[in-house]
């Protein structure tokens, strides 16, 4: 469902992270995420069976990174027309 990659070439470092939230996930049902027989890749919408609101979803990533990384003071701007609400399908 999340993943963080860090890598280090030529002296230059990469690095992303992902949060599955609500893509179509028929391609990713064929991806082997662990040889250790982890379940298949999922998503938050999946996993909370219902709807996600995506500015809450990075309300709460944001706010938890800024406690993790001890951030006392931030700004999250909510309210971009592409955050919009996810449902399930079916």
């Amino acid at each position: 469902m999340a993943a963080i990659g860090v890598a280090i070439r030529h002296w230059v470092t990469y690095y992303g992270a992902y949060l599955n939230v609500c893509p179509p996930m028929g391609l990713f049902r064929l991806v082997e995420s662990d040889s250790r027989g982890q379940p298949e890749m999922s998503c938050l919408v999946a996993e909370r069976h219902g709807r996600v609101r995506m500015t809450e979803v990075r309300a709460a990533l944001v706010r938890r990174l800024a406690e993790c990384f001890g951030c006392d003071r931030y700004h999250l701007y909510t309210g971009h027309p592409w955050l919009r609400d996810c449902r399930v399908a079916g």
